[in-house]
């Protein structure tokens, strides 16, 4: 074999290995392409179950907010009617003592009991020794009405006479007591802390007095004196 021969045969292997490493090549990427287009096929279906998981926990979300707010109008709504309610019981048992209590002392005044108007001494040494100022004031229980009676009936049994003073505002009313002492005219007395206090029609009870503003409005429009 002279040397042109060897080249040719040569180029002959050198095609043919040329053509098998093409072929091996392209196999290999057909085999890589198939195997990440199934890694890539079964990347998007995994994408789109966490989508759809994502959409159903939003709209799960989007119910459990709902039902939150609506309970949280309900919780609103039942919380203000309780409120209501309290505030009606409040003021229906306050109007009933208080009626009730204005009657008993109408139908049970002069029995014949021996009682005086006090001097202005004894009227504040009365005070200072009747404890009832020391009950505490139990909204709906225990209230000024209470108060008022308790000190009328202590200084009635010490032989005194004392007045029940009726006081109405606007939208409301209070109840204190008072003495027509003999030598120092009628003086007015806050039962809850034995302070003698002013009580005249157009002015503000308890702003006037020295005492914390209410939020309501305290100007006396008129008093009632039960002796």
């Amino acid at each position: 074999m002279n040397e042109e021969e060897e080249r040719k045969v040569v180029s002959r292997g050198v095609a043919i290995g040329l053509g098998v490493l093409s072929t091996i090549l392209l196999i290999g990427l057909i085999v890589s392409a198939f195997y990440y287009s199934g890694i890539i096929e079964r990347l998007q279906t995994h994408l789109s179950q966490l989508e759809a998981e994502k959409e159903n926990l939003q709209a799960e979300l989007s119910h459990l907010q709902t039902r939150y707010e609506t309970l949280q109008l309900n919780y609103s709504s039942l919380q203000s009617a309780y409120h209501n309610l309290q505030l009606e019981y409040e003021r229906m048992h306050e109007q009933r003592y208080r009626e009730g209590y204005l009657q008993g002392v109408i139908d049970g005044a002069g029995r014949g009991f021996t009682i005086r108007d006090p001097t202005y001494h004894e009227a504040l040494q009365f005070i200072a020794q009747d404890e009832t100022d020391k009950n505490p004031y139990i909204p709906g229980v225990y209230v000024c009405l209470n108060f008022a009676a308790d000190v009328k009936n202590n200084a009635f049994k010490a032989g005194y006479r004392c007045g029940f003073v009726y006081i109405e505002f606007p939208e409301s009313a209070h109840a204190i007591i008072c003495f027509n002492t003999t030598d120092h005219e009628l003086i007015f007395i806050e039962p809850q802390d034995d302070r003698i206090v002013t009580v005249d029609i157009g002015i503000q009870y308890w702003r006037d007095n020295g005492y914390e503003p209410p939020s309501y409005n305290d100007t006396i429009t008129n008093y009632i004196i039960i002796w």
